[in-house]
């Protein structure tokens, strides 16, 4: 209570001594009193960053986000900062953005020819607002091309580089938690996306689903800091959303929504540990009824492009609703329930279903890079034309190999001697380690759960799954025989390759068998 009264009070002398001095936080037209040495740095209420990338298709987009900024009307103790790129022709460049400001080579700090979609590019941003506009509360708005899973913020000049969600971290590491991040982009509202933010920020905004072209309306959604300085983040985030509501109505397709990232939880906990509650449970007790009844729930759930991005409260809705088992169905209620409580505020137009966030919901194995050629999947289905999956499977394990990590393991279900000992040099192993393992899916591969583990099996009799691990660049077979058994004794136990069998398809079938050998010769051929 003490170190409460305290702040409050020098919070109460700062903007006393602001009202002073006028706007000009950087001057010393007065002594320093004894309180101000308590105070290396003068704070602000609020700092907005807006990285704002325009080296795309997006710079008129991008221009008029500057200039709505710029009309946010801030006070002395709020400060509006950006980092724009595409729309001035010189570069990018960076600065504070007042109700003067205009976005020309005569704004701000020139910053030349920058990676708007290098994550180093944003850190430096951030790193740089922190220092010279230190404050209470900071929001960082990511405005551009937004692509889900794959990231945001694309620079067309740099090739498409765009910030992944690994790099997302990049950028933030180091950097204060910051109260807000928003996401002025299509479709990046989903768990996956939220969940990179852990530790990093206290709230998320963003669209489940696409974004009208001029995104934000930033001078009405900052509106309640130009009013009132000292408002909390959750009534900040509360403004951004219901100010995106008044912009587009209700009668079209757009959607926001602000979520409360602590409530997201970790494996245990929050959404995220119901999450996996619901996931292990359908991987263990659901029986072949259940997963045609929450596959049916994917399907008819509410989609974003890509399809396979779906609205995870109208899906664990749907699941509630299917002839599920009482206790898969209690299990989407308690994932229903945490995102709830995860979402503080959100909106989607008559024409949508948006609850808040979506996730990654494929709609088979087949967008999986362990799919193997020629399986009859639901996207590449067989019939007149295709013989199936049409790719090749991606060896995981060399792309492994070329990161150069120190261990990295192919493993089977069907032989757990083989797989404990690799999981327990994977744990010892100092730094990153990688095990690929092998488990047959009863319902995408079409076969009765009886034959799992024989099915499992078969994979490495016949070499289809090698049993192998690399070891410092090192390759070492760790089962072998010299008569491996045929590899359609593998492929004729699964529906997904019953097609092969077919007279029509003999030729794709001594494919699938030229590349199983050819493989096998390959890893040989590493380890000797």
């Amino acid at each position: 209570m003490i170190f409460h009264n305290l702040n409050r009070f020098l919070r109460a002398h700062r903007r006393l001594t602001r009202r002073i001095r006028g706007t000009d936080l950087g001057s010393s037209r007065l002594p320093l009193t004894g309180l101000e040495l308590l105070e290396p740095r003068r704070l602000l209420s609020w700092t907005v960053m807006g990285y704002l990338d325009g080296d795309n298709s997006l710079a008129l987009t991008i221009e008029r986000n500057f200039n709505d900024l710029a009309d946010v009307g801030a006070p002395a103790e709020v400060r509006v900062v950006a980092e724009i790129d595409g729309v001035i022709a010189s570069g990018a460049r960076r600065g504070e953005v007042l109700s003067t400001s205009v976005a020309n080579n005569t704004w701000g700090i020139d910053l030349g020819q920058v990676n708007m979609g290098d994550p180093n590019t944003l850190h430096d941003f951030i790193e740089w607002a922190v220092a010279n506009y230190p404050a209470d509360h900071y929001a960082l708005i990511l405005a551009d091309h937004g692509g889900g899973l794959d990231g945001i913020c694309y620079d067309t000049h740099a090739g498409d580089d765009v910030i992944t969600l690994p790099e997302l971290s990049t950028a933030l590491a180091g950097i204060p938690k910051l109260d807000v991040i928003g996401m002025d982009a299509c479709i990046m509202g989903m768990v996956e996306v939220a969940y990179q933010l852990t530790g990093e920020a206290d709230f998320f905004v963003a669209s489940e689903a696409p974004e009208p072209t001029f995104g934000w309306p930033y001078s009405t959604a900052f509106s309640a800091l130009a009013g009132n300085p000292d408002t909390s983040p959750e009534a900040l985030v509360q403004q951004i959303v219901n100010a995106y509501a008044d912009q587009y109505g209700s009668e079209h397709e757009e959607t926001l929504a602000a979520i409360d990232v602590a409530q997201l939880g970790n494996a245990s906990s929050g959404l995220v540990g119901s999450l996996e509650s619901f996931a292990t449970l359908m991987t263990t007790w659901s029986t072949d009824a259940d997963w045609q009844a929450v596959m049916a729930a994917r399907d008819a759930s509410q989609s974003y492009e890509p399809y396979s991005y779906r609205d995870l409260g109208d899906f664990m809705t749907r699941v509630e609703n299917a002839a599920v088992a009482p206790a898969i169905a209690a299990a989407a209620a308690g994932v229903h329930a945490a995102l709830d409580a995860a979402v503080v505020e959100r909106f989607a137009g008559e024409e949508i279903k948006g609850e808040g966030l979506s996730i990654y919901l494929p709609a088979t194995g087949d967008l999986l890079p362990a799919t193997p050629y020629a399986a009859n999947t639901e996207t590449t289905p067989v019939g007149k034309e295709s013989f199936g999956k049409v790719e090749m499977r991606k060896n995981l394990m060399e792309i492994v190999d070329a990161h150069h990590i120190k261990y990295a393991a192919q493993a089977n279900v069907a032989y757990l001697a083989d797989l404990k000992k690799k999981a327990r040099k994977a744990f010892e192993t100092e730094g990153p380690a990688f095990l690929s393992v092998f488990s047959p899916c009863t319902n995408n591969w079409k076969f009765p759960t009886s034959q799992y583990v024989a099915i499992a099996k078969l994979a490495t009799e016949t070499n289809f799954w090698p049993l192998f691990e690399i070891e410092n660049g090192k390759y070492k077979v760790n089962w072998a025989t010299e008569n491996p058994k045929p590899v359609e004794e593998f492929l004729k136990t699964q529906g997904r390759f019953k097609h092969l069998f077919s007279e029509k398809n003999k030729p794709v079938l001594d494919e699938v068998k030229k590349i199983v050998k050819d493989e096998w010769r390959r890893l040989v051929d590493k380890t000797e």
